[in-house]
């Protein structure tokens, strides 16, 4: 039980800081994205190029860093629900046996999932998600491009 109450406490303490760099990371990426899309249309091109370039890499790898380690995080705990039922299948006593089929069934019967203030869950969807979402925002902005 101690690990779903460090999960639980883990993603209480910091869902609000997990939102706040998600939602940073996403705006930030997609306003820098934007502005050398405008800077090509307004003839400023090539002037910060590198820097954008850098910072938009910058936003993306801690976006994606954040959502693979929460991500990782609670396939660890799944898997051990099942590393502790094969480690009850060997001979061992039978009291112990019993200790750690709880612990199993507790772990595979609880679902461990990481939100960011309960708004979405942190998995390797919503990179998919946030990669969709950006690049439909940017398609409607072109086409409001005079």
């Amino acid at each position: 039980m101690h690990l779903s109450e460090a999960l639980y406490l883990l993603n209480k303490l910091f869902s609000a800081q997990l939102f706040l760099t998600l939602c940073l990371c996403f705006c930030c990426t997609l306003l820098d994205i934007n502005y050398e899309i405008f800077g090509y249309f307004d003839g400023r091109i090539g002037k910060l190029k590198f820097a954008v370039v850098i910072w938009v890499l910058g936003f993306s790898l801690r976006f994606i860093t954040v959502v693979a380690v929460a991500n990782r995080t609670c396939l660890k705990a799944k898997y051990a629900g099942t590393l502790v039922t094969s480690m009850a299948n060997r001979f061992l006593d039978d009291d112990t046996k019993e200790e750690l089929m709880l612990f199993s069934k507790h772990v595979l019967s609880n679902e461990f999932e990481f939100t960011a203030c309960g708004f979405f869950a942190l998995n390797m969807g919503l990179v998919t998600s946030a990669i969709a979402t950006g690049t439909t925002y940017l398609v409607i902005l072109l086409q409001f491009q005079p």
